[in-house]
């Protein structure tokens, strides 16, 4: 029978290499500066639609899901909306149909 500290020793270690499989997860995302054109709610996210403002924009009125903190992203999104703010988001806006915000702020 093993001891508590090999046993504890085992769960720290496969914990640490969950971490690093985890954040590396989202590399391929990246910082957007957006214009909020819709804000909804789907039957198993809220999603807001969004135009990239760069100087040569990467997508147009292009959906996105929140997953997490909705209540918070979906604050910022209608701050933004209403008050014609542009919101800062990173995200991985390749070629999915919903790609998933991980980041949202208000501002450039």
């Amino acid at each position: 029978m093993r001891s508590i500290k090999t046993k504890l020793a085992i769960i720290a270690v496969i914990s640490i290499i969950c971490c690093f499989a985890t954040v590396n997860a989202h590399a391929d995302g990246r910082w957007y500066v957006c214009s909020v054109d819709k804000i909804g709610l789907s039957s198993k996210n809220a999603m807001i639609m969004l135009t990239d403002k760069g100087g040569s924009p990467e997508f147009t009125k292009k959906w996105f899901a929140f997953d997490y903190r909705v209540k918070q992203m979906l604050a910022l999104a209608i701050t933004s909306k209403v008050n014609n703010i542009n919101l800062s988001i990173f995200a991985d806006a390749g070629m999915d149909d919903f790609p998933v915000l991980l980041s949202i702020y208000l501002g450039e």
